[in-house]
C-alpha cells in the first residue's frame, strides 16, 4: 500500500492587498497537488482585503490580526497550519499550477529528504514590463545565494514544517525584506542537490514576478 501523500499548507500573509489577493488565492486552490490547505491572515489591512478573502468561503481558512508586519503574520500562519510542508505565498504573487507538485516530487526522491526545496525565479517590472532572471547556480555556495538574494525569495522555497519550527520560524523583528531565521542557520551546502531540469515557481501581479527558469535545488540545514 502506498503511503499517503503529505499535506501541504499554502500560507498567505496579506496587508492592503485587495487588488491582488484573489488571484493569489486562486493560484493556490488550483494547484495540481493534493492534499492541500490554504490559509490567509490579514495583517490589519484598511482596504477590502478581508472581503475578497471571504468570497472563497470554506476553501480558505482566514484570520485577522492587528498590523504587526509580514514576518509576524507568517509565524501566525505557520502556527495555524497542519501541513508537513509549507508554501509561503505573498498576496501579490501567484503559483504556477505545478509549482508544489514538482518541488515536492523532487524532495521526496532525495535521501535523506531535505529541509527545504528552492528554485530560481524571474523578476518582472510591472511598470516597464522588462524581465530579468535570478538564476540559482548549483555550483555556488549556498551562503552566496543568501547574500545575493538569488534563492530565498519568499515564494521560491517549499519548507519542511518541522525544520522551520526547529530553526525558530521567521524573524518578526526584521524589517521589510522577509528572511526566515533558517537562512542564518544553514550547516553548509552538503544538502544541496543537482538542479531538477523541470522548473517550478510562480509569479507576481504587481512588482516582482516569479516564473520558472532553470530548475530546483534541495538543501538541509
Amino acid at each position: 500500500m502506498n503511503a499517503p501523500r503529505p499535506l501541504v499548507s499554502v500560507l498567505i500573509p496579506c496587508y492592503n492587498a485587495a487588488k491582488w489577493v484573489g488571484e493569489a488565492i486562486q493560484s493556490a486552490l488550483t494547484q495540481d497537488y493534493t492534499p492541500i490547505e490554504v490559509i490567509a491572515v490579514d495583517d490589519g489591512s484598511s482596504d477590502g482585503t478581508a472581503d475578497v478573502i471571504r468570497t472563497f468561503g470554506e476553501r480558505v481558512r482566514f484570520e485577522r490580526l492587528d498590523h504587526g508586519g509580514g514576518n509576524r503574520a507568517r509565524n501566525h500562519l505557520m502556527a495555524l497550519s497542519r501541513g508537513e510542508w509549507l508554501q509561503f505565498l505573498d498576496a501579490d504573487d501567484l503559483l504556477t499550477p505545478r509549482k508544489i507538485s514538482i518541488q515536492l516530487e523532487f524532495a521526496c526522491r532525495q535521501n535523506p529528504q531535505p529541509d527545504l526545496v528552492y528554485s530560481p525565479v524571474m523578476v518582472r517590472d510591472q511598470v516597464s514590463g522588462s524581465d530579468w532572471p535570478i538564476i540559482v547556480d548549483p555550483d555556488l555556495d549556498v551562503f552566496c545565494h543568501f547574500i545575493r538574494w538569488t534563492a530565498f525569495t519568499t515564494i521560491g522555497p517549499l519548507f519542511r514544517r518541522a525544520s522551520l519550527l526547529k530553526a525558530g520560524g521567521w524573524n518578526a523583528d526584521q524589517g521589510r525584506a522577509p528572511s526566515p531565521i533558517p537562512s542564518y542557520s544553514f550547516a553548509g551546502p552538503s544538502g544541496v542537490q543537482p538542479p531538477l531540469q523541470q522548473p517550478a515557481i510562480g509569479l507576481t501581479l504587481d512588482g516582482p514576478y516569479s516564473l520558472p527558469l532553470r530548475g530546483t535545488l534541495a538543501m538541509s540545514f
